[in-house]
């Protein structure tokens, strides 16, 4: 069963992340035509999300984790994959810029990377008592709102 999706921005591609943990890409306007699996690290996929240039796809594990794919060639394995978090990921989102990408775990932290520099120690939000389920960036980029499952809400300025 499937068990996370993710449109692209264009509305082109569809993302599927399914419970045998791999990851299926359609083409929406090509009646459906798929891409070949796509495998995930970690186990499943529950949370997706395309960059804002519908490039990169990522996909977050059972173990903190989110793995990075770059295009849809071919059968396979993530071009990158970062760390920082612990437990499941729960939400995802790139910033509009695609130059920072945030995870909502299952302990209620939230953890920002700058993804494409891995000098950079990612940034740990914190202040949810339970599962983040949703995360978005405000236009400018500059702040990032959350829910959780614990009916509470949050807003946190971003580091520059």
């Amino acid at each position: 069963g499937i068990i996370s999706l993710a449109l692209d921005r264009s509305g082109d591609r569809l993302a599927a992340g399914t419970l045998d943990g791999n990851i299926r890409v359609w083409s929406v306007g090509d009646r459906g035509v798929k891409s070949p699996l796509l495998r995930s690290e970690g186990g499943r996929a529950y949370a997706l999300a395309f960059s804002p240039d519908g490039r990169w796809l990522a996909g977050g594990g059972e173990d903190g984790q989110v793995f990075l794919f770059d295009g849809w060639d071919g059968d396979r394995a993530p071009s990158r994959i970062l760390t920082g978090g612990n437990g499941k990921i729960g939400a995802l989102r790139f910033d509009r810029q695609g130059q920072r990408l945030a995870a909502g775990l299952a302990d209620g932290d939230i953890v920002v990377w700058d993804w494409r520099d891995a000098e950079i120690a990612p940034e740990i939000l914190t202040g949810h008592t339970a599962s983040v389920t949703s995360i978005d960036f405000s236009p400018d980029d500059s702040l990032l709102c959350s829910s959780s499952l614990g009916a509470s809400t949050g807003r946190g300025k971003l580091k520059a």
